[in-house]
């Protein structure tokens, strides 16, 4: 671990899904055309390095459209944050609201429990 996977299809979606079992793992959906997706992967990267025990998933929307349309995503960058295998945090992402991304992954590995979501405001891109 230790740098973000990339995600480009649904087979490889799904076969990580299916690997992952307990360990929790972070999906950022993104566009190679979207800019804050672009203002926001510096931010996911550091804390791929930050945390190796937890797994950091780039998710190319423009190739796992199926998948996007599933997840209910409106607009991007979205990060999901699971914990055995379940959604246990959405965040819709900004370049300001990606700080507080910074101390989300610790809380994964404190045994965090329950569900949240956080907005990005407006500067996130629309789908």
């Amino acid at each position: 671990m230790g740098a973000p996977v990339v995600i480009n299809s649904e087979a490889a979606w799904t076969e990580y899904i299916e690997a992952s079992g307990k360990n929790p793992f972070i999906a950022m959906f993104t566009a190679p055309w979207c800019i804050s997706s672009k203002k926001v992967k510096p931010t996911f990267q550091a804390l791929a390095k930050k945390y190796p025990q937890i797994q950091f998933l780039d998710v190319d929307i423009d190739e796992m459209q199926e998948l996007a349309g599933e997840m209910g995503l409106t607009s991007i960058p979205a990060v999901f944050f699971y914990k055995e295998g379940v959604v246990i945090e959405t965040c819709r992402l900004s370049e300001q609201t990606s700080k507080k991304l910074l101390r989300r992954p610790k809380n994964m590995c404190a045994g965090y429990q329950g569900k949240r979501s956080c907005s990005s405001g407006s500067d996130g891109q629309a789908l």
